[in-house]
């Protein structure tokens, strides 16, 4: 039963997929010209006060032509997109090095060990079987803050949660108290699904081009790759699960500091205005000398269409006051 219930999820996941959301990304709608399509999920997906129309020319000009076509060398190295493709990594790098994903899969490894020791009173499938189901429910919940706080905020104080959480949980594991413990785990599970889980991942789409994400994804799985190598070592090592979670604690508070320097807020900006938030300014002025110029165009075309010959005699005409349209006044 245990062991198919992951294929049970998977099975329901395809269903979802194939028939809560049929269709293609808007992404790859713009890419493929298809703009009707584009225009109709863009109506779905952002809000009713916002002008479709204005959005997909946003998405085509400015997004578009600054994620596509960019290569790998010039998202990692060109001013324009290196400081927004580097702090999306930095993001996603403090997101795995927090250790939830080390700490689900060696949770069974972990609560044994401190079992060992005498440290909870609960077998070791228990506190797995806890903490998994505290991340399922963390998970489900985790898009509700995002309705009423920025991204900013709930990154720095989730991080400060969860580092002071796995410090607390350090130091009950030295006095074995196994409760406390337990509950300072759930306590930093949830604060990991209400901050860093969603946002670090929507943070970098946002802010960063497409190949950028790229490196997003190599954050993830070296840091996978290193805690599938370090952690069950740490756990039986010297250090023991409470030196680990004094480490992890450390470079967590660690990643709070750094969303406080460097991450900037997103919320309640548009598509063009998040992929602009870290490009150099002089980058930002060459960009809208275009627009400036176009719009220096359309008013002297409008004034030159103002000041014609056969304009102003049609204005002299309506202006000029005769007894037939005196009457008509």
């Amino acid at each position: 039963m245990i062991y198919g219930f992951q294929y049970l999820c998977q099975a329901l996941t395809i269903i979802m997929f194939l028939t809560c959301y049929p269709e293609d990304s808007i992404t790859y709608s713009i890419s493929t010209d298809n703009d009707a399509q584009a225009l109709s999920l863009i109506k779905k997906v952002y809000a009713s006060t916002e002008d479709p129309e204005e959005i997909l020319k946003e998405l085509k000009g400015q997004s578009q032509k600054g994620a596509s076509g960019v290569t790998l060398s010039q998202a990692c190295c060109e001013q324009r997109y290196m400081r927004s493709t580097w702090i999306a990594f930095a993001l996603c790098f403090f997101q795995q090095q927090t250790g939830l994903d080390g700490i689900m899969i060696y949770s069974n490894t972990i609560f044994a060990q401190m079992a060992k020791k005498g440290a909870i009173s609960i077998t070791a499938k228990q506190g797995s079987y806890i903490v998994g189901c505290v991340n399922w429910v963390g998970a489900i919940i985790s898009p509700i803050p995002l309705a009423y706080f920025g991204r900013k905020q709930l990154l720095f104080w989730g991080q400060i949660s969860m580092g002071i959480s796995l410090c607390v949980v350090a130091i009950f594991q030295i006095y074995d108290m196994s409760i406390p413990l337990i509950i300072a785990l759930c306590v930093f599970i949830t604060s990991f699904q209400f901050s860093q889980g969603p946002i670090a991942w929507m943070y970098a789409a946002e802010v960063a081009v497409d190949t950028a994400l790229g490196l997003c994804i190599l954050a993830l799985f070296l840091s996978l790759l290193e805690k599938a190598i370090t952690m069950e070592f740490m756990v039986h090592s010297a250090m023991g699960p409470q030196g680990m979670f004094f480490l992890l604690g450390g470079i967590t508070l660690l990643g709070a500091l750094f969303v406080a320097v460097y991450i900037k807020e997103t919320k309640g900006l548009s598509d063009k205005e998040k992929k602009q938030l870290y490009t150099p300014v002089e980058f930002l002025e060459d960009d809208a000398k275009p627009e400036i110029e176009m719009k220096k165009t359309a008013m002297i075309a409008g004034e030159d269409e103002a000041a014609s010959p056969t304009k102003l005699k049609d204005k002299v005409e309506d202006d000029f006051v005769t007894p037939a349209n005196f009457r008509e006044n």
